[in-house]
């Protein structure tokens, strides 16, 4: 029995591409674990935590933005979870308590704009109304000329003008379908702007 789990966890780390797998064997295991484990000063859970976050909700690669920058958090003093992202001294990102999933600040959403394919959580208005969502206006549907086809209502997103300039951040109401068809309805209920 011990050979065939053996075997198991081996294929599976290799397919996986797993760097360890570990069958567990009481005190045994907790001494090996303890061995190899790094100093608790070199794992940084919340940081783990939100690059987790940032390549789930926006794309593989979003957690780039972290690479090489001093990154801080400010925690909720009742639960101790993640309530902002500080990168670099500016406020860039905040997690939503209720599903612990990003909003972007205008510093994080430009951050974002640096290594995210084009078009990937970006909405697409016309240029006069661009104008309007930069100073807070929410985007109607009508606006709308192109976006990225995996968004859904709820997800944060990227309101830019025909050029690519970012106007607002804000969250998505409709599916890229319903934008584009709809002449009715707000697209994108806009939360931060070039101008705040």
């Amino acid at each position: 029995m011990a050979e065939s789990v053996r075997k198991t966890m081996e294929r599976h780390a290799h397919n996986h591409g797993y760097s360890l797998a570990v069958m567990w064997d009481g005190d045994e295991t907790l001494e090996f674990l303890k061995d190899i484990a790094p100093r608790k000063s070199e794992l940084d859970m919340d940081l783990l935590r939100v690059r987790a976050v940032l390549d789930m909700q926006f794309g593989r690669g979003a957690a780039d933005i972290l690479d090489g920058r001093k990154v801080e958090f400010v925690k909720s003093r009742n639960t101790g979870k993640i309530r902002n992202v500080i990168i670099d001294g500016v406020h860039s990102f905040s997690m939503r308590a209720h599903d612990g999933r990003l909003t972007p600040k205008m510093e994080g959403a430009r951050m974002l704009m640096a290594v995210l394919p084009p078009h990937a959580m970006r909405v697409i208005i016309q240029d006069e109304p661009a104008e309007f969502a930069a100073k807070g206006n929410n985007v109607f549907a009508k606006f709308v000329v192109d976006c990225d086809p995996d968004i859904r209502p709820g997800d944060s997103v990227l309101v830019v003008n025909t050029k690519g300039a970012l106007a607002a951040v804000g969250r998505a109401l409709m599916v890229k379908g319903e934008m584009l068809a709809f002449k009715r309805g707000i697209a994108v209920r806009v939360k931060e702007t070039a101008e705040d």
